[in-house]
């Protein structure tokens, strides 16, 4: 789960989960589409952030094609959050 990745990666036992109205994110998002401010939140984001859940299957694509990833969800998250901070985002 996408959740426990981040708190791993976070060295944290816990992490407060607020979830957000897709109606909410669709109001911010085109609101500061007009507005001469910088937003990671566009619209395009919102569209993918509102699916409940994504699912693949690493081994199916593995099975059907031969690729074998070399990245998953913790290597991802983990890049990510080294990333963010980098950024001085977290």
């Amino acid at each position: 789960m996408l959740i426990n990745s981040i708190k791993k990666s976070l060295n944290k036992s816990f992490l407060i989960y607020i979830p957000i109205p897709n109606t909410i994110l669709k109001i911010v998002a085109n609101i500061t589409s007009v507005l001469p401010i910088s937003s990671r939140l566009t619209k395009d984001k919102v569209n993918e952030l509102i699916p409940m859940t994504w699912t693949c299957s690493n081994a199916k694509l593995t099975q059907q094609t031969g690729f074998i990833p070399s990245w998953d969800i913790d290597k991802t998250v983990l890049e990510t959050i080294k990333d963010y901070k980098k950024r001085n985002w977290l």
